[in-house]
């Protein structure tokens, strides 16, 4: 009887799920009172640009500098249909139309938050959910900034601005997506100001941070055969089963 020989096929790995951590989500995890910040933490929170800036230290639910800047903050949940402001000071047209985080900027510098890798991952999204509450129309919105840390040097990533009038309706949805590969203790900020002028800034924010895997690309997860490679393997096979039918037909000839 004629031996067939059996071809070889490689195992390909499937993509490995993606990871995503966001903003609220972080905060719902701490304790009622707020711990001291560490700056080896996965999300860190400044007065300032980034990690240029200082430790925003904890008060109660809320990290803020007050009064060396004037009321400096991020932190306190806000939940659809709330605003996010003190009593008083909360025009009924101003709610939240989604669960995030207040913040609000310092009179001299924006309020930054930072999501540090704690091992090395490829950020293939990032997705930040943005709109102003409570008394915050008042103010001409905010300016973001993003960017990332990486090999040794800051990679602009983006900015954008928000205000009242483009967030009455609904939030807005800014998402980046090229994918940023980081080491252990690389990171990413998005800067949160007060787009020029100091003026009753409250901010309703959430981050989502997308990860995989880091790559030697680049890219997240494990590589996977173009369909050219899939279609010679089953060519392959297919001429084997021919080969292996005429074999047989001749033998039996």
């Amino acid at each position: 009887m004629a031996k067939i020989a059996l071809l070889s096929l490689p195992l390909f790995s499937v993509n490995a799920l993606a990871t995503t951590y966001d903003l609220r989500s972080y905060f719902e995890s701490l304790p009622s009172t707020y711990p001291a910040q560490s700056a080896t933490d996965q999300w860190t929170f400044y007065a300032g640009n980034g990690v240029g800036g200082s430790l925003l230290p904890p008060y109660g639910a809320d990290y803020y500098n007050y009064p060396a800047v004037l009321y400096q903050q991020i932190g306190s949940l806000v939940d659809v249909g709330t605003n996010g402001c003190s009593p008083g000071y909360c025009p009924a047209n101003t709610l939240a139309t989604f669960n995030g985080v207040f913040v609000h900027p310092g009179s001299a510098s924006p309020t930054s938050v930072v999501f540090r890798a704690q091992t090395a991952q490829t950020v293939t999204e990032l997705k930040l959910w943005s709109e102003m509450v409570g008394n915050g129309h008042y103010g001409n919105g905010f300016d973001v900034t993003v960017r990332s840390y990486t090999g040794g040097g800051y990679h602009a990533i983006g900015s954008f601005t928000f205000d009242y009038p483009s967030t009455l309706a609904t939030y807005q949805q800014t998402i980046f997506s090229s994918p940023i590969t980081l080491g252990i203790g690389e990171f990413i900020e998005i800067s949160y100001g007060n787009n020029g002028n100091y003026l009753y800034d409250h901010g309703n924010i959430n981050a989502f941070v997308t990860t995989g895997p880091a790559g030697p690309t680049g890219l997240a997860g494990a590589a996977v055969p173009e369909p050219g490679t899939y279609t010679m393997i089953l060519a392959g096979l297919g001429l084997l089963g021919f080969s292996a039918r005429r074999q047989k037909a001749k033998l039996q000839q």
